[in-house]
Order: structure tokens, then sequence, then C-alpha cells
């Protein structure tokens, strides 16, 4: 039978404390029972710090926390509920061990059992608060100090192989050992949390995808054909194309929105990943993502729930912008600076536009328009007295925006070959080219496409 009743107040009758505790009781089981009922899963951390020295010492020790347990009690530590004391664990992981869980616990409320332990000192483990004695004034005269009894909750860590029976418990973090064999925190495991904020894990791959989304976005634009007029020209087959757009565009801006703010609980953001992984799953030809097969929340199991949707979103995002406009050409290397390519297809000589792809740290240290005066691309014949004669060779612009149907894609550099000049009516003779990179630009990788029109 649950006591969480309420109190009957009437004229005459004996005061005892159990009146008092059990006014408390009703009030807060009240409380829990609309929180629940209104806004699932709300437990968790909403903010955690440990003192990672002490962690390489074989201690664990936290600075702050804060957050609600399962149970429903609120905990601020330190500024109102003290810390846990630091507990050494490395006994406790044996090296044949992955990982070592830790929990915050705090014994479970007893209904009409033992809660409190009426004396200061050293509490009991089995003792969910203890009495502390605090002066506190009267706020009417800001003076007349009153000693008041209050209770000190008897928070404690708890590592994976100790028993949790009798306790309200929260998993807070994982010990593991890096490769030097130092005790570390798993940066990627996320603890059941009241927002997103509260894991740096779980914003990461918030970022990941956002970034994706956008990127995706960029791509698909630059598919879509204007006309002089600035009318945009719908081909039917582009329809897709544009479901594709319009699914991501929707979804940008509450994505950036929940990254942006942060007060915002995990099953929501998981929602909206999972509404986007069904949109996607529509345009896909990948059987192995079904929507009616994507997993249940749970707030026990983020991480694998979170890395599990973002690689299906990643996967499905690979079907949206196919590579069907162009063709890499491969690129034969003969020496630190020159590469050949041999062209087998005349008809891409013709008729498609050959662009040359770059990308490295170097072209980020250099303005990009320098790369094109000193690349120099001819024919395999006559590459080598190019390169003796410091002759100019075929001429290459810089785009600065990828040709349409090629996915965009972050410090990636576009350079245009000009189909004009004898220096090309050379390469169309031989069907074949030769570039060659200067010793400035060694790292920088290349690729050679072909952009059908």
């Amino acid at each position: 039978m649950t006591l969480n009743k309420k109190v009957i107040w009437f004229e005459g009758m004996t005061l005892d404390p159990h009146h008092f505790q059990q006014m408390d009781r009703f009030h807060e089981s009240r409380l829990n029972y609309w929180m629940r009922e209104v806004t699932p899963y709300l437990w968790g951390i909403s903010a955690i710090t440990l003192e990672k020295d002490s962690l390489l010492n074989g201690q664990f020790q936290l600075t702050k926390l804060t957050g609600v347990m399962p149970d429903g009690m609120f905990f601020n530590m330190p500024e109102s509920d003290p810390l846990p004391i630091p507990r050494n664990f490395s006994e406790l992981f044996p090296p044949t061990q992955e990982s070592l869980p830790v929990f915050l616990c705090i014994p479970a409320d007893k209904p009409g059992g033992q809660n409190y332990q009426l004396k200061e000192g050293t509490i009991g483990h089995s003792f969910r608060y203890q009495l502390e004695n605090i002066r506190i004034n009267d706020e009417n005269t800001g003076t007349d100090q009153r000693e008041i009894a209050m209770a000190r909750t008897n928070f404690q860590t708890i590592f994976g192989s100790e028993s949790l029976e009798g306790m309200t418990y929260l998993k807070i973090a994982e010990i593991i050992r890096s490769p030097q064999g130092d005790f570390i925190e798993n940066e990627d495991f996320i603890p059941a949390c009241l927002s997103v904020q509260s894991s740096e894990t779980l914003l990461g791959i918030l970022r990941r995808l956002l970034e994706l989304l956008n990127a995706r976005s960029t791509a698909l634009r630059t598919r879509r054909r204007q006309s002089t007029g600035g009318q945009l020209e719908a081909d039917p087959k582009d329809l897709p194309l544009y479901w594709h757009l319009s699914s991501i565009n929707m979804m940008i801006p509450v994505l950036n929105q929940y990254l942006t703010l942060g007060k915002f609980h995990p099953f929501q953001v998981y929602q909206l990943l999972l509404q986007l992984t069904g949109l996607l799953t529509t345009y896909s030809l990948d059987d192995g993502i079904l929507p009616g097969d994507l997993s249940l929340y749970d707030h026990t199991n983020l991480g694998p729930l979170f890395r599990g949707i973002e690689k299906k979103i990643r996967r499905l995002l690979g079907d949206v912008v196919p590579q069907k406009h162009y063709i890499s050409l491969p690129l034969e290397k003969q020496s630190e600076s020159l590469y050949f390519c041999k062209i087998e297809d005349p008809a891409l000589l013709k008729e498609a536009r050959l662009f040359l792809v770059c990308q490295g740290e170097m072209l980020e240290k250099k303005p990009v328009n320098e790369l094109p005066l000193k690349l120099r691309i001819a024919s395999q014949e006559m590459i080598h007295e190019v390169l003796s004669t410091a002759t100019r060779a075929l001429n290459i612009t810089y785009s600065t925006h990828p040709p349409a149907g090629v996915p965009s894609k972050p410090g990636v550099y576009y350079f245009k070959l000009e189909k004009q000049g004898p220096f090309w009516s050379a390469i169309e003779k031989s069907q074949d080219l030769a570039v060659y990179i200067p010793a400035e630009y060694q790292g920088v990788g290349v690729e050679l496409i072909a952009v059908k029109s």
C-alpha cells in the first residue's frame, strides 16, 4: 500500500513529526508524478566535471555534478549537496577489463523506514540523509539566528563490480585505459542527461550531422539549373532532387536551433533525427534501412543510440547526391611532381569539361590563384619540352564553385582546363595529358574529373 496520501488537518489534533514527514511525501510524490507524466525521461545529469589529474592516479573525484536521479531527487553539487567522497578504483579495474562503469548512488527512499541519521559525524552507508545543524537568520530582521536541522544528502560513487542493492543509482561515467595504460574518462560514453548540452560527445554528433546536411544542401542547390531570366527550370527528371533538398532544408534550421541553444532534451532531438531518417528512406534504394526498423529511444543507452542514427543518416545521404554528371580520370604518378593520364574515350575530350581537383593544407596557406600560374599541363609527348623551356602550356583557371553536379566538399579547389590553343589540340590528338605540380605544392592531392554537359 502506498503512503503517498494527503494528511488531514483538524482542530485539536496532536502534531508529531510524522505529520510533516507525510506532508512532504505527499507533495513530493504529486510533483514527481506530474513531471513524469508531462515530460518523459525527466532524469539524468545536466552538468558534470571530473578531476582529470586524480583520475590518472586511480582516484575518481567529482568537482561538479548537477541533475535529477531516476526517483526524482534533484542534486546540485557542490552548491547545495556535498560531493561524494573521492574513491580509489585501481584495484577494482583489472587489466583484462575493458571499462569500469561509475554510478552516482543514494540509498533508496524507505517509506515507513529510517531514512535519516539524526546525529552529525560519519554517516552510515544505508541512510538517505544525515542531520546537519545550520544557523540561519530571521529574514524579517536579518538577525536573531536559530539553529535549524537540515537534511544533508548521502550521495556516493559506486563502481561496476560493487553491489547496487538498496540504492537509487545513475550511471555518470566510464573509465578506460589509454593506449599508454593511463586511466582516462571514456569520451564516447554519453550518460542519461537532461539536455544535449550536458554532453560534449552528443553535441559533437549533432555538429557533424548539421555540417553534413549543410554540405548536402549546398551540393543539391548547385544542381538546380537557372535560366538567364532568373526563372527556375524544373525538369521532371530533377523532381527527386527538389524533394531531397526540401527534406534536408526543412531539418537544418531546427537542428541548428537545438545545437545552438542546447537546452533541449535528447528525446526531442532524437525525434527530429528519426523524422529525417524516415524522410531520407523515401528516396533511397538501400533496403537495409527501413523506417519501421529504426531504434526506439533508450534514455540509458544514448551513445550507441545517437551514433547508430548518425551512421544511418550518413549512409542515406550518400544516395542524395549521386555522382552521375562526372567521372574520375585516373592519374598515374610518374614522379613526385609529374602525373600522366590516358583518356580512352575521345568523346570526353570533345563533349566534357575537364577539371583538376586539388586539396591539401598547402592550399590553405597560399593564395589559391597562384596555383594555376605554376601548374603545367600538356600532352605527355610535350610536357618535358614545356618544363625545359619554362613554357606556360595549357591555360587553366580557378573555379570559385564546384561544377554543377559535383558535390561540394570543404577544403577542395577546382581548376578548369581551357579547351583551346595548340596544347589542347595536342592533347586531343594523343588522347593523353601530363600534369606537373611544382615542389612547393608537394603533398597536395590531385584528381582529374570530366564533367558531362
